[in-house]
Parts: structure tokens; C-alpha cells; sequence
């Protein structure tokens, strides 16, 4: 007597598909997700008064799209100047002992995109949430964990700005 296979090849094929994906998704590989950059965008000054942390994670998107940031604006094809930048911890839950349990990173930047040749500027914003939970017993490494959420936060918001300025300039340029 011949036993039927527990699963079907189909379904063999679609679980190890989900499994190589979540566990590519696990590891921080992502798919790119970023818009093609228009030539406006090839030589981007960035102004001074940009947040240390915003300023760095745009510097890197802008360095892995293969973009020339120049010190002068007047060498640049555009100008991206920041006119908000706040993140925000906001708690959640508390645990029966009134200590924080569950809190939730809130992050928010918006910029002005000022091109060479254009008289009004264009302004993006970009939002981004974390949900993170607070280990009372782990207390440094809860800190630490924070820390390396904000960065990736600020990444993120980062990511998202440069998307939109890539989009929006493209279609008007």
C-alpha cells in the first residue's frame, strides 16, 4: 500500500518560499526600495542647520545612490534644508508596578527641496513608528536597544524623505 504524501510539491515549493523570505526579512536584507534618482538630484548640497543624526543617515542614502554632496549650495542641482525634525517617546502600557512596559518611538522630519533653476521649493515629510517593549531587568541593554532603534528610525525617516524628494522632482523637473 502506497501512503500519500503529507504535502504536495506546490505547497513543498510555497513554504519554502515564505521561509527563504522571513528569514531574509529576519536578517535586515531588504528589497531596495528606493526611487530611481532624477539628474536633479546628482549634486545635492545639504544646509548646515540639518540634525546631526537626520544629516548622517541622509548623507549615507545619499552616498549609497551614488549622489555628490558639495559643500557650497551654489555647486549644488539642489538644496535640501530641514524645517522639522522631532522624535518622540511616547509610552504605551505600564506594568502593575507603574514602570514602564511598552513604549512607542515616534519620528517626524520634513524638508525643504530648493532646485537650481526653480523659484518655489518643494516640501516632503516623512513619518515612522517603533513599538518597543521595556525590559526592567535588563536596564542597559534596554538603552542600548533604544539607541540602535532611533538610529534606524532616523534611517528610516531618511529612506522615506529621499523617496518622496526623488518622486516629486522627477515628475516637475
Amino acid at each position: 500500500m502506497i501512503k500519500p504524501a503529507l504535502f504536495s510539491s506546490r505547497t513543498f515549493i510555497t513554504i519554502f518560499a515564505v521561509t527563504v523570505l522571513l528569514t531574509l526579512k529576519g536578517c535586515g536584507w531588504q528589497l531596495a526600495g528606493t526611487a530611481p534618482l532624477p539628474p536633479q538630484l546628482k549634486v545635492v548640497h545639504l544646509d548646515d542647520n540639518l540634525d546631526h543624526d537626520l544629516s548622517n543617515a541622509l548623507r549615507q542614502q545619499l552616498n549609497t545612490r551614488g549622489v555628490l554632496i558639495v559643500k557650497s549650495s551654489h555647486n549644488a542641482l539642489t538644496q535640501l534644508k530641514q524645517l522639522q525634525f522631532d522624535v518622540d517617546r511616547r509610552t504605551l502600557t505600564v506594568d502593575r508596578d507603574g514602570k514602564v512596559a511598552e513604549y512607542e518611538l515616534q519620528g517626524i522630519a520634513r524638508l525643504s527641496v530648493i532646485r537650481a533653476g526653480y523659484d518655489a521649493p518643494i516640501e516632503v515629510t516623512a513619518n515612522t513608528r517603533l513599538r518597543l517593549a521595556n525590559d526592567t531587568a535588563r536596564v542597559l541593554a534596554t538603552q542600548s536597544d533604544e539607541t540602535n532603534q532611533t538610529q534606524l528610525l532616523v534611517q528610516e525617516l531618511a529612506r522615506k524623505l529621499l523617496n518622496q524628494v526623488a518622486i516629486l522632482t522627477g515628475k516637475s523637473g
